[in-house]
């Protein structure tokens, strides 16, 4: 004889539990069996949830196959989902009947730990890499920053357009006076001045060492 099993909450407070006779009152949890051909057996939910009230009344649904005094039946569903009107609950109450008849799930629990650990994991490998990486970009700038004189016997100090705009302002500055230019101004001029001397030396030829010093003092007077 086939049996369905079936959980819903009560349409009225008619019905009371086969197997210890307490009412079920209206909008409570009950679950039940029935037979082909036969009315549904409810059963209320006390056993809910660590089943040490009333422990006979779900003892039907019990996976396990625990005997129940109800003639012929031994075993209850294999499944939650088998379960008719069980996809209709909320989460709060399909959680209540799972850990009812089968216990509480530790796997899911493990798995969302182990889950989690992992994330955890992951995210702070990706953090390191950013600092690696972050890092690794200011030691870039600051050997690009290190002044060196070029192999023409240049005094001035070698300086690529590409970093101006990384530069700070008193570093701008110390270009300037490095290149014999104005110090004065905005980190915006300062970074312009930078870039025209940068584009006239590069067609302009080579001066001879005379020609620099009359230029440092011009400068210091115009200063």
């Amino acid at each position: 004889m086939s049996i369905t099993f079936c959980v819903e909450h009560a349409r009225s407070a008619r019905s009371a539990c086969k197997e210890c006779n307490k009412k079920i009152g209206k909008d409570e949890l009950r679950m039940g069996e029935r037979k082909s051909n036969s009315s549904s057996f409810f059963f209320c939910e006390e056993p809910f949830p660590t089943k040490e009230v009333c422990t006979t009344c779900f003892d039907c649904w019990d996976s396990k196959g625990i005997d129940n005094k109800m003639e012929g039946v031994t075993k209850g569903p294999e499944e939650a989902k088998s379960i008719e009107g069980f996809e209709d609950l909320d989460k709060s109450d399909a959680k209540l009947v799972e850990d009812a008849l089968f216990g509480p799930d530790t796997t899911k629990d493990d798995s969302s730990k182990k889950e989690k650990k992992e994330e955890e994991k992951e995210k702070k490998k990706e953090e390191e890499e950013e600092e690696e990486e972050e890092e690794n970009k200011k030691k870039a700038i600051s050997t690009r920053r290190k002044r060196k004189k070029p192999d023409n016997g240049d005094d001035s100090m070698e300086l690529r357009e590409e970093d101006i705009d990384s530069l700070r302002v008193d570093e701008m500055k110390q270009y300037c006076r490095d290149f014999n230019l104005k110090t004065t101004g905005s980190k915006s001029k300062l970074a312009e001045r930078l870039r025209n001397h940068i584009e006239q030396t590069k067609n302009e030829p080579e001066k001879s060492d005379s020609e620099k010093e009359r230029e440092k003092a011009t400068l210091k007077q115009d200063i």
